[in-house]
């Protein structure tokens, strides 16, 4: 797993490679990414802004370490409660999103929710989204890495404590899809 940021904030800032990773249940975690971010981001609203931004704005290389700390917290959690209790939670969630929208619909998110926030496969070009979500990592398909993914960045997008993160991870494009919307409303 990685920690996914936006497309469009990794071509701004210039940001390569995997910041954090998760194997297994060793969480690998490197500091000194999330300084050399930090920095880019607050340079970056420097020159957005003219002068220095709100304090509430600036972005704490600690507090964006942590984050992605509970970012893969988040998949051990999940990944342990596939092992025990529900080996099929992705697979079956993907089942229920393509009755209520149909696979076509559904594929189309997972297609644009990949190209917006893409993996470092993806973004360096070694694959195409189409080519990353019919593949597999570690007996888990793509398709459903994705979904976990989309719904960690709706959780991430949800946290008022991850407010100064926003433009790494803003999914106000997908949104703006009914598919979207039918995903991340839980009824």
């Amino acid at each position: 797993m990685e920690f996914h940021i936006a497309r469009s904030i990794r071509k701004t800032l210039d940001i390569e490679g995997l910041l954090f990773s998760y194997t297994g249940n060793v969480i690998f975690a490197d500091v000194s990414a999330s300084r050399k971010l930090a920095i880019k981001l607050n340079q970056s609203l420097v020159s957005d802004f003219g002068a220095t931004p709100e304090p509430d704005r600036i972005v704490n290389a600690g507090a964006l370490f942590a984050m992605g700390l509970i970012d893969e917290l988040n998949h051990a959690l999940i990944a342990h409660y596939r092992k025990e209790v529900d080996p099929e939670l992705w697979t079956d969630a993907l089942r229920l999103f393509e009755q209520r929208a149909g696979k076509d619909a559904v594929d189309r998110l997972l297609h644009a929710f990949v190209e917006q926030f893409p993996t470092t496969d993806v973004l360096s070009g070694k694959l195409t989204a189409a080519q990353w979500l019919q593949g597999s990592a570690e007996g888990l398909p793509n398709r459903e890495a994705a979904l976990e993914e989309l719904t960690l960045l709706w959780l991430s997008n949800s946290n008022p404590a991850f407010r100064s993160f926003k433009p790494l991870f803003d999914d106000s494009s997908l949104k703006l899809t009914e598919q979207y919307r039918q995903v991340t409303s839980f009824r």
